[in-house]
């Protein structure tokens, strides 16, 4: 009787130490599911925000076009309201003739100087923007220092000190965008084409990747496309 006694405590003690670990397992599995589920919300809510980014990418390329089309229009306007020497009396032009001649007086030319805190580099003049910001900040930005977000020039010399002078890794906001038309790449502030040596070797304005960048940046390989809303310094320059 007492080894069964005995017996019968052992196997008790086995039984309580496997509903130990069984209950610690089970506890184990549950907050491996909550961590599962987590993740899968997180999944979520990542996604969401995705979409959310690419429905403010189209708005603000529709919202480039619509600008565009306002600046267009209002040059078209200017035009129609220049006036027209043919309407004005001939006598209004004899008159002036019997008027002394007026003295204009133009500014010192400034050749081969920039502005306080704008670099030159080549023949030009840039600011190099530190701080990261939208693409429409970006062309904000360089209307408030006195200049206009970056055009490229044609391939050669200047632009080849240009690219040189970026910093290596870095990917720089210029003017160039199809937000106008699809496809077709210009640069917004001198309505110039993008050219295909402008782009970086593995990309070119007809390559259909990236389907929502709609702007493009600057590196020391040439020109890429990024997210308008993406935030990047920028380059200004004087025209």
């Amino acid at each position: 009787m007492q080894r069964l006694s005995t017996e019968s405590r052992r196997t008790e003690a086995k039984l309580n130490k496997h509903a130990f670990n069984v209950d610690f397992l089970r506890r184990k599995v549950e907050v491996l599911q909550r961590d599962m589920e987590g993740k899968e919300q997180v999944e979520v809510q990542v996604a969401a925000v995705r979409a959310i980014m690419d429905r403010l990418d189209d708005r603000l390329t529709g919202a480039l076009a619509r600008l565009g089309l306002v600046e267009n229009t209002t040059k078209t306007l200017e035009k129609r309201s220049a006036p027209h020497y043919e309407n004005i009396p001939s006598s209004y032009f004899m008159n002036a003739a019997d008027r002394p001649p007026t003295l204009t007086v133009y500014p010192e030319s400034r050749q081969g100087t920039c502005k306080p805190e704008w670099e030159q580099v080549g023949h030009g003049c840039y600011w190099f923007g530190g701080e990261e910001l939208t693409f429409p900040e970006a062309v904000a930005s360089c209307v408030r220092h006195g200049g206009h977000l970056l055009t490229l020039t044609s391939p050669g010399t200047q632009l080849k000190l240009l690219l040189e002078h970026l910093q290596a890794n870095t990917v720089y906001w210029t003017s160039g965008t199809d937000a106008f038309n699809r496809g077709n790449w210009v640069f917004m502030m001198t309505a110039q084409p993008v050219m295909p040596l402008h782009w970086v070797t593995s990309e070119n304005s007809t390559s259909s990747s990236h389907h929502n960048h709609r702007c493009a940046g600057l590196s020391r390989q040439g020109l890429t496309k990024r997210g308008c809303t993406h935030r990047l310094p920028y380059i200004c320059h004087i025209l």
